[in-house]
């Protein structure tokens, strides 16, 4: 029975309730007693992409459903990476077929309004006037299938999106993924990664798409068949745009969130707070997709807090650190400014006021230096707990091993010491993981990527970048221009 749970949560962006827009965004997730398929797609905000809300939510549900076949139907372990390879090509193909043939029955069905085109620049008009009810009139529904055929590459640009998907079985998972977004694992060891090759055609407000036409060699793909994360999700660029650097800490604390409340009713609370992130954040649609395994996650509760907060005092370092810099140059501006000013009657109340800021930057630089150093006692009190917890798990793991190798010995005398000399080394080296000051990937932990011989690829323009919102720390003193006199 498969211990992994999934959900999909998705809100319509800021921007986009300011602008009387739809929500671009969509997402989907899949579930039975053999396999966990989630899905998010980010349909491109440009006008050309007019229809893209609707193509976003035919790529989500495709490819839902395409990779639990998968998933049903192809067994681990692969014969051979060419194996490999092929099937994943396949499966490719087989979204971008369906997703196709989703649009082409919408366009049949719902021909494009007026309305729509109307905001359609000017170089798309001709290609999509043809598809208006009015024309529709005018042919059959063969001859408007076969146009539309025949004009897929252009005409589908109106439905066009970007998919992240991920499906997870019990013996391996797979990533899909074409556009921008992001996939983040985290595996039991506490470690995190974007194991789904980023695609470097992806920048600003453009990127690669399911309606280019080389959409089959864009697509990248990750394949788990060695040691399968226990928590992955998915996330379009909102959510991207909104953490930047501190995206693995934002999924990392959405995984300790779900381990203190109902699995369905965390989802709820995630969804309601998405409007906020997107409010505070990118003013993107924001949606997010997940896989996890709350008993797993449980396990290793202990040490992904100790990750948290090791993070947030080294983040309390860094932060110290800059305002300590910031205040030694003022100190040293004032004190040239001291220097340079000659004991008269006429500057005697100048240098009273430089003084008197020389005493408060000082008194300010002193705490800050403290604070620093209680920080520094802090960072190094976790490190220590995390070293003398390796210490004492490698001691138990070492008497575990010690005793199974006795029992083994006894069952089957003929183990070798090499084998045992694996399992020992093998078991030693999954303690060796530390925290990070920063998270690193686990790449040696991960099975090859393959490329789908890539080829130049037919960007899709997209404004779904949001702009990423720094956090500006306040001024530690804040003065008048004209209290500052210059050299």
């Amino acid at each position: 029975m498969m211990m992994y749970e999934g959900f999909a949560v998705s809100e319509k962006g800021y921007q986009h309730i300011l602008n009387h827009t739809v929500c671009q965004d969509s997402t989907q997730y899949l579930q039975d007693a053999d396999c966990v398929v989630a899905t998010v797609a980010d349909g491109h905000g440009s006008k050309q992409y007019f229809r893209s809300d609707r193509g976003s939510r035919f790529a989500a549900e495709i490819a839902c459903n395409k990779i639990r076949e998968f998933l049903k139907s192809i067994t681990f372990p692969f014969p051979d990476s060419k194996t490999k390879k092929s099937v994943v090509t396949q499966l490719i193909h087989s979204i971008i077929t369906e997703w196709h043939i989703a649009v082409r029955n919408d366009l049949i069905k719902s021909p494009f309004t007026p309305n729509e085109l109307e905001r359609v620049p000017e170089k798309y008009q001709k290609t999509f006037q043809f598809f208006t009810e009015e024309n529709y009139r005018a042919h059959t529904e063969s001859e408007v299938s076969d146009l539309i055929q025949k004009e897929h590459s252009h005409v589908q640009k109106a439905y066009g999106t970007t998919l992240i998907a991920v499906g997870l079985c019990k013996s391996y998972a797979i990533g899909l993924h074409i556009g921008d977004g992001k996939c983040v694992a985290l595996y039991e060891d506490g470690t995190m990664d974007e194991p789904i090759p980023w695609d470097e055609n992806c920048h600003l407000n453009r990127c690669t798409s399911i309606c280019d036409k080389n959409a089959a060699s864009e697509f990248r793909c990750h394949i788990w068949d060695n040691q399968i994360p226990v928590a992955i999700f998915l996330g379009t660029d909102g959510i991207d745009d909104t953490f930047a650097e501190m995206l693995h800490s934002f999924y990392r604390n959405v995984a300790l969130d779900f381990l203190h409340d109902n699995f369905r009713k965390r989802t709820e609370m995630l969804q309601a707070n998405l409007a906020n992130i997107s409010k505070s954040g990118s003013h993107d649609d924001v949606s997010i997709a997940g896989i996890l395994d709350v008993q797993k996650l449980s396990a290793i509760e202990q040490t992904l807090q100790q990750i948290t907060k090791l993070e947030t005092l080294t983040a309390q370092k860094k932060h110290l650190q800059d305002t300590i810099q910031e205040l030694q140059f003022q100190l040293e501006k004032i004190q040239r400014l001291l220097s340079q000013s000659a004991e008269t009657p006429e500057t005697e109340e100048k240098i009273k006021r430089y003084l008197e800021k020389k005493r408060k930057i000082e008194e300010k630089l002193s705490e800050q230096q403290q604070k620093l150093a209680g920080v520094t006692r802090d960072i190094a009190a976790v490190q220590r707990g995390w070293e003398e917890k390796d210490d004492a798990s490698g001691q138990v793991q070492a008497a575990d091993t010690e005793e199974k190798t006795q029992d083994n010995a006894a069952i089957c005398p003929t183990v070798s010491e090499d084998d045992r000399s694996q399992e020992i080394t093998a078991q030693q080296d999954a303690q060796e993981a530390h925290i990070p000051a920063c998270e690193t990937e686990t790449a040696s932990a991960q099975p090859e990527e393959f490329s789908l011989d890539a080829a130049e690829p037919d960007s899709a323009e997209s404004d779904n970048a949001g702009e990423v919102n720094d956090a500006v720390p306040e001024e530690i003193i804040s003065e008048s221009e004209n209290e500052w006199e210059e050299e």
